[in-house]
Parts: C-alpha cells; sequence; structure tokens
C-alpha cells in the first residue's frame, strides 16, 4: 500500500514538474506564451461582399510567415478559393467574376466553378467604387496599353498608351491622362471618355512640361478639378482647373501669378467642393514672408525672442536651427463660375460637402479676448455665417461651439453650445436661435465627461424629409425634434435605452436624410453588463427598437458608447453589408475568443466564416466583472483576468493597471504583444499573474477638493481592500503599471499608499507646478509647443483641477508627487524618453532623481529615438517587455534580480551588454525584502536544470 501511494505521489510530482516545463499535457496544462509568439499571432484582414451577398471574400493576416492569406467563397460554404498577398479584389455587378491583382498577375475567377483562372500580366489595373462592377480597365505589361473591359458584355476597348484618373461613380465615364512626345517635347492631354458610347473629349492640353494632378469630383461627379503645374523661368507655377460633363473644355479658376492671389501666397492643395458644386475650396500656402516684413534685411540688432502676454502663439524650440520663417496654410474658395473669389477669414469648421448652399460656417478667433486657457489660452472662438459673393459674414454665437450642420434645404443651421449645454437650430431666413434641448426631460450631454467641459452626446443622426425634424441622441435613445421647436419633442426609441442600462447608436456615423418608414441599423452597448449587439428601429414607428441580437461579445460600438479608457484595445468593425439584399459580414469577439468573421442574413443568426483560435494553445485567460466599493463608500468596477488554469486553491499576485475607464474592455480580446507603453495583459496572465483593471471616476478638483489623484487613491485602496479578501489572492504580492495619465496616477499612489511591492510607470507626470507651467522642445517626433499647451490641460480637460495654480495651489502640490518622494517604499521601476512630445522627459528625470537621493530602490529606462510610447514590434519595446517582466517577477514571484537590477550598466556598454541575465548573488538594492529573505543559489540552479 505505502509503495502505491509512493508511486502515485512520484506520478503527480512528474506530471507538474512537465507542466512547470512547459509540456502540453492536457487542456489545464498548456504551454504559456513567450517572447516568439509575441507580434506574431495571426489576424483578420479586410473584408469584401458581392452585391447581392452571395459570394464573399477575407483576408488573415500571418505575422509569422508575412503572408496574407484570402479566401473568396460563397455564402453557403460549398465553394472555396484561396490565394496569398493579393490586392484589391472587386466582384463584377453580375457575381460571375472577381478580380484581382496578384504581383504582376491579373486574376479573373470564375465565382462558384472550379475553372483555371484567366490571368493577365498587368502594370495596373483600376476600378470604379466597390461592388459597382461594370466595368474595369488594366494597363498590359507587355505593350503598356490601357484596355478598358466591360465585365458584364466581356466587350474589350484598346485606349493605347494612357492611365486612368478616375471613373466616375455612376460609371458613365473615366478621365484618362495621355502623355506624348511632339517634336521631342512632353505633352500631357487630360480626356473624358464616355462609357456608353466610347467616344473621347479633350479636357484640357498641357505646354511642354506641364504636369497634371490631383483630380477630384464633387459629390454628384458631375464636376472636377485638378492641379496642374508648370515650370515659368525659376519658378514653377501652380494652377486650380475647372470641369464640368457636357462643356468643351477645362477652365483654368485660379494660378499662382493670378491678381487676385494676395501677395506671398501660392496654391497649395485642393480641399474640395462644396454640397451643390458652386463653390470650390482649396489651401493657399504662405511660401514667404509678407513684403511689409523686415525678413530681407541684415540683422544688426541683438537677436532676441520677444513674448507678449497677447501673443496668439507660443515660440517653438526645435532641436536644429529655427527657420526664420513658418509656412503657414489659408483657406480660400473660388466659385465654379470663376468670378468671385474669397479669402476666408477665419476656419471652415465643416467639411466643403456638408456646405449645401452659398452661405459657410466659420470659426474666427476674437483677438479682443483672452480668457480661454486651452491651447495656450487662444483667443476664444466665434462662429459666423459668410457669404461669399457679398463677402459678409454675420456672428451666430460667441465662444464655445461644435457640431455643425446644416439641413438639407439650406433653411436651417444647428450647432451644440457648449456654454448652454444645448442643441440651438438657426433659421437662417428669419435669422432666429432656438434652443432644441432645453427642455428635453433628458440631457444631451455626455455622462461619461465628468470634466469641465460640456460635451455633446453625439453628432445628430440626420433628418426626417416628411416630418422637416431632426434626429438627435440623448445618453441611451434618439429623439426627433422639430427645429421651430414648437412640437413636441418624440422619443422614437420609446426610452427603450434608458429603461434596459443600453447606449443606442445608428451604425452610419454620417449625418443621413431619412423617410418615414425608413429603418436605422443600431448598435447596443449595455453599460451594466458591457453586452454589445444589435437594434432595428423604424421611423416613427408606435415601437421601440427591436431587438435583434445582444450577447458578451465585442462587435461594434461608436466612441460615445463607451467611456474615455485612453487606450481601446479596438471598437470592433462596423457591419459590412451587401449593396442590394440584407447580408452582412460581423466581425465578433471575446476576451476568450479570438476575432472572427460571421455571415448573417438577419443580425440574429450568425455563421462562422473563419476560426482563428490561436490562444486555444497557449494556457490563456478569462475574466470576470468585479463590482466593489471604493474607499469612501461609492460603487467601483473593474475587469479581474485570470489565467486559464486559474487554481482558487492557490495564491496569486495582482498588478494593477489603469487609466481612466477600463471595464468596457471585458469581452475586448488582448492580443498578445511586445509591450509599449501598458502591459500587456495575455503576457502576465498567461505567466501566473492576475490583473485587475479599475475604473476610475473623476470630477472637477475645486469642486470636490479631489484631485485625479485622490480619486485614483479613492478606486485603487478599495480594489486593494476588496481583493484582498479573496482566498487566492497573495496581497503581500501587489503591483502597479500605468502609462501617461495612467503613470502619474501610479507616481500619486507610491507616495501616498504602502500596499505594493512594486510599481512601474512610462512617461508621467511628477510634478504638476513644473509641468503646468513648461514648454514642450521640439523635433522630428514632437508637436509644435503652439498647440501643446500644458494649462488648458491642468485646468479645464484631463486633471481637470478647475482653477488657476495661484487660485488653489493646494491642489497642484498634492499633484506633485516629487514632494512626497520621503514616503516611497514601493521599488519604482521609471521609464521615460527624451523625445516625449506629450510629458517632458523631465519629469521623469525628476522623480528618479528625488528618489535616488532618498536612496529609495528605483530605476530608470530612457530610450533612444523613442517618444511617448515606444515603437511597435521596435527593439526598444522587446527590450522593455523583457526588463519589466524581470522586475515584476522579482518583486512578486521572488525570482533573482537580474544583472541590469544589481549591477547596472555602464554608459560605455549601452547597446551591447543587456544585463538580462539573472544575478543569484547579487542585490537589487539593500534593503530588499526579497533578496534578503530568498537563497538564489539554489532557486537559480532549479531554474537552469529545468530550462536544460
Amino acid at each position: 500500500m505505502k509503495r502505491f501511494f509512493f508511486i502515485i505521489i512520484l506520478w503527480i510530482t512528474t506530471i507538474n514538474a512537465l507542466c512547470a516545463q512547459g509540456r502540453k499535457l492536457s487542456m489545464s496544462c498548456k504551454p504559456i506564451l513567450d517572447t516568439s509568439q509575441l507580434g506574431k499571432w495571426p489576424q483578420l484582414g479586410g473584408t469584401e461582399i458581392s452585391p447581392s451577398g452571395k459570394y464573399l471574400s477575407f483576408d488573415i493576416q500571418t505575422p509569422a510567415s508575412g503572408n496574407r492569406i484570402c479566401v473568396i467563397r460563397d455564402s453557403s460554404g460549398l465553394w472555396q478559393r484561396q490565394y496569398t498577398n493579393i490586392s484589391d479584389l472587386y466582384f463584377s455587378k453580375d457575381e460571375r467574376f472577381v478580380l484581382f491583382q496578384q504581383n504582376d498577375s491579373l486574376h479573373f475567377l470564375k465565382l462558384g466553378q472550379h475553372d483555371t483562372d484567366r490571368v493577365i500580366v498587368v502594370r495596373s489595373y483600376q476600378h470604379p467604387i466597390k461592388n459597382s462592377g461594370k466595368w474595369i480597365a488594366y494597363t498590359e505589361k507587355s505593350s503598356e496599353n490601357t484596355i478598358l473591359m466591360n465585365l458584364l458584355t466581356n466587350k474589350q476597348q484598346d485606349l493605347g498608351k494612357v492611365s486612368v484618373l478616375g471613373f466616375r461613380k455612376n460609371e458613365d465615364g473615366l478621365f484618362l491622362k495621355k502623355t506624348y512626345l511632339k517634336d521631342d517635347l512632353n505633352f500631357v492631354e487630360l480626356i473624358y471618355l464616355e462609357l456608353s458610347s466610347l467616344n473621347e473629349q479633350s479636357v484640357w492640353k498641357g505646354t511642354n512640361g506641364e504636369s497634371i494632378s490631383n483630380l477630384s469630383f464633387d459629390k454628384k461627379e458631375q464636376e472636377v478639378t485638378f492641379l496642374t503645374t508648370k515650370k515659368s523661368g525659376n519658378k514653377k507655377l501652380r494652377s486650380l482647373w475647372y470641369y464640368s460633363i457636357g462643356i468643351d473644355k477645362a477652365i483654368e479658376r485660379i494660378q499662382d501669378d493670378d491678381a487676385k492671389m494676395p501677395s506671398g501666397y501660392e496654391l497649395s492643395d485642393f480641399v474640395g467642393f462644396s454640397g451643390n458644386g458652386k463653390w470650390l475650396f482649396f489651401n493657399l500656402l504662405r511660401c514667404k514672408a509678407p513684403q511689409d516684413t523686415v525678413a530681407d534685411h541684415k540683422a544688426t540688432l541683438a537677436k532676441v525672442n520677444v513674448w507678449s502676454y497677447r501673443d496668439r502663439e507660443m515660440p517653438s524650440f526645435p532641436t536644429e536651427k529655427v527657420a526664420e520663417f513658418r509656412e503657414r496654410l489659408e483657406l480660400a474658395t473660388v466659385s465654379a463660375t470663376g468670378n468671385i473669389f474669397r479669402r476666408l477669414p477665419g476656419r471652415l469648421y465643416i467639411s466643403p460637402e456638408q456646405i449645401p448652399g452659398n452661405l459657410i460656417v466659420l470659426l474666427e478667433d476674437d483677438s479682443t479676448r483672452c480668457a480661454d486657457s486651452r491651447h495656450n489660452f487662444s483667443y476664444p472662438s466665434s462662429t459666423y455665417l459668410f457669404e461669399p459673393v457679398s463677402g459678409k459674414k454675420k456672428l451666430i454665437t460667441k465662444d464655445k461651439t461644435e457640431k455643425f450642420y446644416f439641413s438639407p434645404d439650406n433653411q436651417w443651421f444647428i450647432y451644440f453650445d457648449k456654454n448652454k449645454g444645448s442643441f440651438i437650430s438657426y433659421n437662417i431666413r428669419l435669422g432666429k436661435s432656438y434652443n432644441l434641448t432645453a427642455k428635453l426631460p433628458v440631457s444631451v450631454l455626455s455622462d461619461y465627461t465628468e470634466d469641465l467641459q460640456k460635451t455633446a452626446v453625439d453628432h445628430i443622426i440626420g433628418w426626417v424629409k416628411e416630418k422637416k425634424c431632426l434626429l438627435l441622441y440623448d445618453n441611451y435613445d434618439i429623439w426627433r425634434i422639430d427645429p421651430f421647436n414648437k412640437q413636441a419633442a418624440v422619443n422614437i426609441t420609446r426610452g427603450y435605452g434608458l429603461a434596459h442600462h443600453i447606449k443606442l447608436r445608428s451604425i452610419n456615423q454620417e449625418p443621413r436624410i431619412y423617410s418615414v418608414g425608413d429603418t436605422i441599423l443600431l448598435t447596443g452597448f449595455n453599460i451594466n453588463n458591457k453586452y454589445n449587439g444589435f437594434f432595428r428601429q423604424i421611423i416613427d414607428s408606435k415601437n421601440g427598437p427591436q431587438l435583434l441580437y445582444m450577447g458578451p461579445y465585442l462587435f461594434y460600438r461608436t466612441i460615445s458608447q463607451v467611456p474615455p479608457a485612453g487606450e481601446e484595445l479596438n471598437s470592433g468593425m462596423v457591419p459590412q453589408k451587401a449593396s442590394i439584399g440584407n447580408f452582412w459580414i460581423v466581425k465578433r469577439q471575446s476576451a476568450i475568443d479570438a476575432p472572427n468573421y460571421f455571415f448573417t442574413k438577419d443580425l440574429k443568426l450568425f455563421k462562422p466564416l473563419t476560426n482563428l483560435e490561436p490562444q486555444s494553445k497557449y494556457n490563456w485567460l478569462i475574466t470576470e466583472l468585479i463590482n466593489y466599493k471604493q474607499s469612501d463608500g461609492t460603487n467601483g468596477q473593474g475587469v479581474l483576468y485570470k489565467p486559464e488554469n486559474f487554481d482558487p486553491s492557490k495564491k496569486y499576485p495582482v498588478i494593477f493597471n489603469y487609466y481612466q475607464w477600463f471595464s468596457q474592455r471585458i469581452y475586448e480580446f488582448p492580443t498578445p504583444n511586445w509591450m509599449t507603453d501598458n502591459i500587456n495583459i495575455p503576457w502576465f496572465v498567461s505567466h501566473g499573474y492576475l490583473v485587475f483593471t479599475p475604473d476610475m471616476r473623476f470630477g472637477n478638483a475645486s469642486l470636490t477638493n479631489k484631485t485625479v489623484g485622490k480619486s485614483a487613491l479613492n478606486s485603487i485602496v478599495g480594489a486593494v481592500n476588496y481583493l484582498s479578501k479573496l482566498s487566492y489572492v497573495d496581497k503581500k504580492r501587489m503591483a502597479l503599471q500605468g502609462h501617461s495619465f495612467g503613470a502619474m496616477e501610479t507616481n500619486y499612489l507610491v507616495t501616498h499608499s504602502h500596499a505594493f511591492a512594486a510599481a512601474a510607470e512610462m512617461s508621467g507626470v511628477t510634478d504638476a507646478v513644473s509641468e503646468y507651467l513648461s514648454l514642450l522642445p521640439t523635433d522630428e517626433n514632437s508637436r509644435d509647443t503652439r498647440d501643446n499647451q500644458n494649462l488648458w490641460i491642468y485646468e479645464v480637460d484631463q486633471v481637470r483641477i478647475g482653477a488657476t495654480l495661484w487660485k488653489r495651489p493646494d491642489l497642484y502640490f498634492d499633484l506633485s508627487s516629487v514632494l512626497r518622494a520621503n514616503y516611497v517604499t514601493t521599488p519604482l521601476l521609471i521609464t521615460h524618453q527624451r523625445r516625449d512630445g506629450a510629458v517632458n522627459w523631465q519629469q521623469g528625470v525628476e522623480f528618479y532623481m528625488a528618489l535616488r537621493r532618498l536612496e529609495k530602490p528605483s530605476w530608470m529606462l530612457q530610450y533612444d529615438q523613442e517618444n511617448h510610447s515606444l515603437g511597435i514590434n521596435s527593439a526598444a519595446a522587446k527590450d522593455y517587455t523583457i526588463r519589466l517582466t524581470q522586475f515584476f517577477d522579482h518583486y512578486l514571484k521572488g525570482q533573482p534580480p537580474p544583472e541590469w537590477m544589481t549591477r547596472g550598466i555602464p554608459d560605455s556598454l549601452k547597446g551591447i551588454k543587456s544585463g538580462y541575465d539573472l544575478d543569484p548573488d547579487g542585490s537589487c538594492s539593500p534593503n530588499c525584502p526579497i533578496c534578503s529573505k530568498q537563497d538564489y543559489r539554489t532557486y537559480y540552479k532549479l531554474i537552469q536544470t529545468q530550462k536544460e
């Protein structure tokens, strides 16, 4: 009997040893992730669907091999073909063919058949917008002639040596560029080819050496513009040309040396047509200093930068020599008829295509006031309606406005007034404004925006044509609102969203024109359980939205449905619909299911198209939504990530990772990868850690007396208290890690709590006072200081202090971790780059110097050529992943410290010696509680034996 028990014990010991060595013996003994898998997991690429939805294609990226596999199949799965590294896949309208390019081969694949592909060797091929599927044009590699082909009739036309600049959307015609020699001179000609008759019309002929570029269509694709460039002496002159289908020739609308052009400016690029096609918008480039400056005079006085408190822009400090002149773009417009040219007295706030008539929405800085701390105390922007015909402008509102829209009939102008926190309608004919949402029973302010700025939930959804009303969101539902505000607003989703805690949003992100009886396809996100799915709402139906599907997955969410996380893993994919018929391709994922494509006819039942499950080979993770009490007794929420082989009888170390809100990520699939800023969750969970990502809730510090640091402490301490009571949590082995704003929180936590065995931060603020008043240097990898002041970040935006340093110095001092460095007992790994374009790297230096002077265990990493985050798959990211893992393994698992922690790396060996080797005889710091208690020699030999 004793022998039997001895054999059983020996067998169990052997199995455990094999598991420790990573041999796959059972579902509970899968190998852990190692560096060979990072950055190499297969992922989904693009998708296409044929016009009726009968056929579809999808790509699978395989980084390990460097290939992209494309699968083309029918929706039933009875017919399928597979290719590698193809591009520009295009279904014919009659769904007889699918075309794609593979290297220099153009394939014509017969759909649903097993015939051999027809292949043509080409230099390139072009087609109209996807799924129109009637015409293509390809350039033969042998003859270099361009062939026009009708996919429905198989008829072909040799167009000669021309290149295709663009098909019209309705496939009535296309534009060709023809290059030819005449008397040893080079000429270019623009030709319009009418496809029904194959008649060619010469639109424009250039002079010797003149080139053409940037062909652009208007919304109806009835009009086009293009830019030309020609030499004039030592200069290059650019011209903007206009052509409308049906006229004889293109017409030059403006050129660099035109009398209408302002002095010192030249044409830069075409921006777009107005919605009615009557106005052409383009940028002017200030190419030299204006003539009334002293730029050309020899400097004889002291070279001094003169700064004024009234300056609109702060100076920049590039690493190279400061340029004496800074290029600047300025917007202008010319009428399609060419008789009116206007420089716009302000910034164009909406895209030209959203301008339906002869009125333009402009934002103009008010130089008489300087009251806004945002962007270097820039002048508050007022909104004007500008009439380019007369050159007159009319003030609509001052200060903070956003989300501007014209009604389709050009009678209304809708915008969101941030001061009033309401949507406002402005009747252009009457010149009157109406507050549309002040009397709604619900708010149209985002309930996620807890800072000092009032932000609308989202843009308008569109217009109901028959009702002459607009559709707006509140936080959960959709309202139909009369722009005169005479009729009572109607909740067309009947309060369903609010009643079920589901945020409803249209999957169409651009405003549209709807009719009564039309259907809006909605995505839904449940803020309680984080489920995601689809609904259908009929315009003006007496019923609320029809639930199609909701479940513990991520399909697609809009930005306004989820709270600000700081870093989303992903937001899913907008369902891709066939152009005719109700057939969709959707992407579905969860924390335990890799993203895969599904085919659906009703958004209720989903048929899998792909079956990617790379996570199944490794010790993966499971998630749990945790509800707990924060330290002040309020409700807190977060996601706990556990290993797939989780054993509740064991004790696990815990790493906290945070920024602002992270609980919405519970059903996002986290891909293993090298660490560029935040920890990679599956990496640490696979290695036997628990990871907890709590939500942080912040408010106006000047009103609540709670800085973001205190709020973070409130959340984290509550989470620590909750997790410490769980039998499987090792409360003595908890750690912190955060990046940027999360790193600022980390620095606050280690100076106000002794609950953590280790902490790591990257690119975080450590001295709020100095950062509040700092300017960031500029180089090729960082942003200009004119657009990167910290004043507004602290007073108004992310840090939410709500007051200046001199009004509430206590709040700024509270966020200056360097002032409390003497309270730190947590070993800290700091990472900060010299080229950081968001947080001055001196912030990391300050804290490191303070901790070093106080003899606190701390290390600082600084990677050359890196910025606020490390480059994906860069050598720096790979190095940081190893060092961060070794750091946490030492303090949370008791493993030997690496040599870079015990002996350091001298500057002479930078880039030569890694210091990764474990140092069983060394100590990471004189007072390290791990090093002083652990006999590393025995432990180290055991590890080496297991590796062998």
